[in-house]
């Protein structure tokens, strides 16, 4: 099986983060977005990976080749115009249309076991299987006698959002009949044409899971793996070599300056009696002396999305 790893997007919702650094290798807990992604396809066992590129594709091809690729074959596939999830997908179908493959988002973390996920997909003998958890909040996405039923009453179902999409997914060929060249998203065009055609079926994961869509939710998936990082430190040391750190150890911290729940990144300087709670400094940002920042992302010299 192959994987596929969706790395494309402009990740508008996080600027000013990621206009020098791609959504996919924003740091979290100091180890690359993408990283977590890949974790999840090696633990699978999975070994050849097809990443979509388009905003700052140079970047993440020079991480990847840094790493040696993390040992898997990598087939790049870049996008002159952004082509959105389904295009993307669709682009490459001479390299996945062979055979079921699994899907991730470049841009979530999770401890979800895809091998779980890949053993639900292949006892259902299903088109597709989805990963979806629950948030706390009703999700968009609807199920109904085991299978999933809707998207965002998408398909006029009339049926109650109940679950989150987690971004990752077994799929077979079936998907590609559904998919048209050009921009598109998988979930309105493929996934709601599997709902009515074939069915399409679905595994609940009940662990951790964040999506890194916004700055806000950013940070508060780094304040959640600072109280618990559910194992995927250990599972990141040992599938891909990089390690989890609060505080890298190229931050520097003036006399009397105070971090409390941070996560500090490399080169990032914080000033003499500066306070920061709750907050994520990304590599390079500075603190001035004296300043209080409380539940922010600092990039550059800017506290983003700070709180009351």
């Amino acid at each position: 099986m192959m994987g596929f790893v969706l790395a494309a997007g402009l990740g508008e919702r996080l600027r000013p983060l990621t206009d020098l650094v791609p959504k996919p290798l924003t740091p979290v807990m100091n180890v690359p977005a993408l990283a977590y992604s890949l974790m999840l396809l090696r633990e699978a066992g999975i070994e050849e990976v097809v990443v979509n590129l388009h905003h700052l594709p140079g970047v993440i091809r020079d991480y990847l080749e840094s790493k040696n690729r993390f040992g898997f074959k990598i087939h790049y596939s870049p996008e002159k115009e952004i082509l959105g999830t389904g295009g993307g997908v669709k682009k490459c179908e001479h390299l996945l249309g062979g055979g079921d493959f699994a899907l991730v988002n470049g841009d979530i973390v999770s401890d979800i076991d895809l091998r779980k996920l890949i053993d639900r997909h292949r006892a259902a003998g299903s088109a597709g299987t989805l990963g979806l958890c629950r948030t706390g909040a009703a999700g968009p996405v609807s199920v109904k006698d085991g299978r999933v039923a809707d998207f965002k009453n998408f398909l006029g179902t009339g049926l109650p959002g109940a679950l989150e999409y987690t971004g990752v997914a077994v799929l077979s060929p079936e998907i590609f009949r559904h998919l048209e060249r050009g921009p598109s998203s998988i979930v309105y065009t493929g996934y709601t044409a599997l709902v009515k055609h074939t069915g399409l079926d679905y595994y609940e994961h009940r662990g951790f899971w964040r999506d890194l869509g916004t700055v806000e939710s950013y940070r508060e998936a780094s304040m959640a793996l600072l109280e618990d990082d559910r194992g995927l430190g250990a599972r990141l040391s040992s599938a891909m070599g990089v390690e989890m750190r609060a505080v890298d150890e190229e931050a520097r911290l003036m006399a009397g300056a105070k971090l409390r729940r941070c996560v500090a990144g490399a080169g990032c300087v914080v000033g003499e009696n500066a306070e920061v709670r709750d907050s994520v400094l990304l590599p390079g940002s500075v603190v001035r002396s004296g300043a209080v920042v409380e539940k922010a992302v600092v990039c550059g010299e800017r506290a983003l999305a700070a709180g009351p």
